[in-house]
């Protein structure tokens, strides 16, 4: 089985190729964004086997070599991954802690940069392509760990916005979460109906959270247990690294 799928990708990636060269013979397919219907055909084939890693394309074999094992890349010197200078940069410019951001993207990706869901949520942080913000003029580029960042900052914000008037910061915090998994007009339905019930519409745990799926309130847990390990190991500003961690991190963002 596995054999007949490869056969088949390979007839249609060369068919794609050909009409690459002959739609325009001088065309980098790799490099050139200018290019017509193949390098269409070329992003299309590519996402398609993202998406069914039973086609031994994209698969749990190949991600297992780009996933970061650990929660925390180096314990000692207080280094969560090769993307908190990036955390760090992108969640200084919505004013928020890079920590809740890290917590984010380990349990969306564990820190896997190229990540595809079945429902087509992109790189670190498990962006929708809909929420995809642009750095400056660039197209966002959600498999770029600077823009996804970005974006998923971007988004947290304005979650936080949304349940401003949530008083405990807490309990904000996890309808915050439950948002950024579900979406913000599900977790307002839920609030609705936990209304409905006559309960708390402000209090997540025994409340709204009987209102929603369970993959939203384990991830709700995820999160914030993962915060809450970071924020013991981790200061606000990450330090340093020391060369040898230094060496280790650059090494596993090439890999990457």
């Amino acid at each position: 089985m596995r054999s007949a799928s490869s056969i088949i990708i390979l007839v249609t990636v060369l068919a794609v190729i050909g009409c690459q060269i002959l739609l325009k013979p001088n065309t980098d397919i790799w490099r050139d964004d200018t290019a017509p219907i193949a390098d269409r055909l070329w992003q299309k084939l590519v996402r398609w086997q993202r998406l069914h890693p039973a086609l031994d394309v994209y698969n749990e074999t190949e991600r297992a070599t780009r996933i970061q094992r650990t929660a925390l890349l180096d314990r000692q010197q207080g280094i969560i991954s090769p993307f908190d200078s990036l955390f760090q940069l992108h969640a200084s410019a919505q004013q928020l802690d890079w920590r809740l951001l890290a917590a984010f993207a380990y349990v969306e990706s564990k820190f896997d940069s190229m990540a595809v869901s079945r429902m087509g949520a992109q790189g670190l942080m498990q962006i929708m392509p809909m929420y995809a913000q642009p750095i400056g003029e660039k197209i966002p580029d959600l498999m770029d760990a600077s823009t996804n960042i970005h974006s998923g900052a971007i988004l947290v914000k304005k979650l936080f916005r949304s349940f401003s008037y949530i008083m405990d910061e807490d309990e904000r915090l996890k309808f915050v979460i439950a948002s950024f998994n579900t979406g913000l007009g599900n977790i307002i339905k839920a609030q609705h109906n936990t209304t409905l019930s006559k309960r708390d519409p402000e209090v997540w745990e025994g409340n709204v959270s009987l209102f929603c799926n369970s993959y939203t309130y384990q991830f709700v847990s995820d999160v914030l247990s993962r915060y809450a390990q970071y924020k013991r190991w981790c200061n606000k500003q990450p330090p340093k690294a020391s060369n040898n961690t230094e060496q280790a991190v650059n090494t596993l963002a090439i890999e990457r």
